[in-house]
């Protein structure tokens, strides 16, 4: 090699250290735009992502579930009101105490049920995404309470 002191024989000389600096200059700004891009297209991604919730909650599909299973668990109130109705009944007729302990327990847990069923039929209506703006407009927006139940089931 010549002993010559051009900026060519010497390629780390601190005469070629601007363009060196302008590659590392490029290359963040590379990666910057990939950044960018990447949260640029996530943004979007959820945001059309939002939009497809919309259209899936409004769907046809959406619409039948939410209306069969507010029929379902508004019918569902209405047997188990029935059902305590009756057990109310067999306590009252029973004259056995075990037997009549038992009638308890039996209407004891058809209350329970009808609670979980309530909460259920509420948590649809509460629901966005749910039956909260697709469900049925002829049943109400909470599941009614267990005296009104037993009263239109005609329980004393």
């Amino acid at each position: 090699m010549p002993d010559d002191d051009s900026a060519t024989a010497r390629p780390y000389s601190p005469e070629n250290r601007a363009y060196r600096s302008l590659g590392l200059r490029w290359l963040a700004a590379a990666v910057s735009a990939v950044v960018a891009l990447g949260v640029l297209f996530g943004v979007l991604g959820l945001a059309f992502g939002w939009f497809d919730a919309v259209t899936d909650v409004v769907s046809p599909e959406n619409v039948k579930i939410q209306y069969r299973d507010a029929y379902t668990g508004y019918e569902a109130l209405k047997a188990t009101a029935g059902d305590i109705c009756a057990a109310k009944s067999a306590v009252a007729a029973e004259t056995d105490q075990d037997a009549k302990s038992q009638r308890v327990s039996e209407e004891l847990a058809y209350e329970q049920n009808y609670r979980r069923i309530a909460a259920s039929f509420d948590a649809a209506y509460d629901d966005a995404f749910r039956a909260e703006h697709v469900g049925p407009g002829d049943l109400p927006n909470k599941a009614p309470d267990l005296a009104s139940q037993l009263a239109a089931a005609g329980c004393h």
